[in-house]
C-alpha cells in the first residue's frame, strides 16, 4: 500500500485590526444638581433621583421632592442627578456632553467646522457652528458671518448668546445659521419658536438689556432647506439697554415651555434651573 505524502499546509489568516473608539478626556465637571442644591440649603441630605426629580431629607425628618427640567437623567436604567461634564475625544473631533438630561455633541471631522448635534427620540438636529472654540467651563464660541456667538451648555439646554454694543437699526441685525435635520423639517409655531419633529426646540430670540429688562424685538424664526434665520430691530431700544444680549435657547424632549426655556441661560434658583418646583411631605 502506497502512502500519500503529507503536504504541510500553511494557513495564513490576515490580521484583523478592530477600530477602537477614541478616548475622551474630561475638561470640565460641574457640581451635580443634588450637590448644588444641598450646598444652597442647609440641613438637607440627598436621598434619591428618579423620573420625577430629586428627593432630599431635611434635618426635621421631612422629605422634599424637587422637580423640573435638568435635574435627573437616566443611564443604564438608573436615574442619577445631572452632573454636566464636557469631554474632548482624543481624535480631535470636538466635544461631547455627559451627565445631562439633553443628548448633545459638538463634533465634526478634525480641523473642520463642527455641528451642534442634538438627538431626541427619532430626531437628530444639527446646527452648524463654524470656527468653534472651547472657552472653558460650560462656554464655547463660534462665528456666524461677522458675529461672534457664545454657546453655553447646561443640564437641559444649550443657549446661544451674542452681545450687541451699538445700535444696528432695522437692517443690521440679521442672523443666519446653517443646519440639517434629516428626519424632520423645522416648523415655526404661532409665537415664532422653531421645532423639529416635536423633539428639538429653539425659542424665538429675546433680548436682555444692560438694564436687566427683556425686549422682544426679534422676528420669529424662518427656515429654508439649509438655513435658519431671524432679525432684530433695535431702533427703539433705550440707551440704557446697551449693550444687550440676544439669546435663543435650545431644548429637547416632547414637552416645550417657552416661558421657562427662555431663562435657562441666565442663572438658577437655589442652585437649580428656573422653573424647578419643591414639594415637602411629612416623615
Amino acid at each position: 500500500m502506497k502512502r500519500s505524502a503529507l503536504i504541510p499546509v500553511l494557513c495564513l489568516f490576515p490580521a484583523v485590526l478592530s477600530a477602537q473608539a477614541p478616548t475622551a478626556a474630561v475638561v470640565y465637571t460641574k457640581p451635580s444638581a443634588a450637590d448644588t442644591y444641598v450646598a444652597a440649603n442647609a440641613g438637607l441630605s440627598f436621598v434619591k433621583a428618579d423620573q420625577n426629580g430629586l428627593t432630599f431629607k431635611r434635618s426635621t425628618g421631612h422629605f422634599t421632592l424637587v422637580s423640573g427640567a435638568g435635574l435627573s437623567y437616566q443611564q443604564n436604567n438608573q436615574w442619577l442627578p445631572t452632573k454636566l461634564q464636557v469631554a474632548a475625544p482624543s481624535d480631535g473631533s470636538g466635544w461631547v456632553l455627559n451627565g445631562t438630561a439633553i443628548s448633545a455633541t459638538l463634533t465634526g471631522k478634525p480641523n473642520q467646522d463642527k455641528n451642534l448635534s442634538l438627538t431626541s427620540g427619532a430626531v437628530t438636529f444639527n446646527l452648524h457652528v463654524p470656527q468653534l472654540v472651547y472657552g472653558g467651563a460650560d462656554t464655547f464660541t463660534f462665528q456666524e458671518g461677522a458675529t461672534n456667538w457664545q454657546l453655553r451648555v447646561a443640564e437641559a439646554s444649550v443657549s446661544l448668546q451674542t452681545t450687541v454694543t451699538t445700535r444696528q437699526g432695522k437692517t443690521g441685525g440679521v442672523h443666519t445659521f446653517g443646519y440639517t435635520s434629516p428626519a424632520a423639517a423645522p416648523q415655526i409655531d404661532t409665537d415664532g419658536h422653531l421645532h423639529a419633529g416635536g423633539q428639538v426646540h429653539m425659542t424665538r430670540a429675546m433680548v436682555v438689556g444692560a438694564n436687566k429688562k427683556l425686549y422682544y424685538i426679534c422676528t420669529p424664526w424662518s427656515s429654508t432647506a439649509t438655513s435658519l434665520s431671524f432679525s432684530c430691530d433695535d431702533s427703539n431700544l433705550p440707551a440704557a439697554a446697551f449693550p444687550y444680549v440676544i439669546d435663543p435657547t435650545i431644548t429637547t424632549g416632547a414637552s416645550f415651555n417657552s416661558n421657562l426655556t427662555e431663562y435657562y441661560g441666565y442663572g438658577g434658583y437655589n442652585g437649580l434651573p428656573t422653573g424647578s418646583n419643591t414639594t415637602t411631605v411629612s416623615k
